[in-house]
């Protein structure tokens, strides 16, 4: 990891997408965990294998439900709020501000989803040394040693 591009790291992040649904030192959505003080917590490979198999481990906080109607419709998200009339929840993680409202009255069946809302494969767009960025990146905030990360 030393070396490493930490600028580019950054733009790696948001061009993975990451950024849409994780906060990042301030910065970046809320749909999913906040990631700022991720290099004190978790060793590389941990984080490593978190983005590539995102579905392996899924926290109860952040986990999908999936909800089916009485007519048959079926839908997949992150509750936001639930109340005794509706249920609102995020659907979409590619737009996670975007929300879908569904009435209670409508629900035929909730149960917890073992896939996790964050998709597979966001990270194959980037060659090796961008990967390499990224996790310095996301391994610098909370991390003693982070400048032995910045290039």
């Amino acid at each position: 990891m030393s070396g490493r591009n930490f600028d580019r790291g950054e733009k790696m992040f948001r061009a993975a997408l990451c950024a849409n649904c994780h906060r990042y030192a301030g910065a970046g959505g809320g749909l999913g965990p906040d990631l700022t003080s991720l290099g004190s917590r978790f060793a590389a490979r941990d984080i490593l294998e978190s983005i590539m198999e995102p579905n392996k481990v899924v926290s109860d906080q952040y986990q999908s439900m999936i909800v089916t109607t009485e007519l048959g419709d079926v839908i997949s998200g992150q509750v936001i709020t639930e109340d005794d009339d509706k249920i609102i929840m995020a659907t979409n993680p590619l737009l996670p501000n975007e929300r879908t409202v569904v009435d209670k009255s409508d629900v035929k069946s909730k149960e917890v989803s073992p896939v996790s809302l964050m998709p597979a494969g966001l990270i194959n767009t980037l060659n090796k040394d961008e990967l390499l960025d990224l996790m310095a990146y996301l391994m610098s905030s909370g991390n003693p040693n982070y400048k032995a990360f910045r290039k």
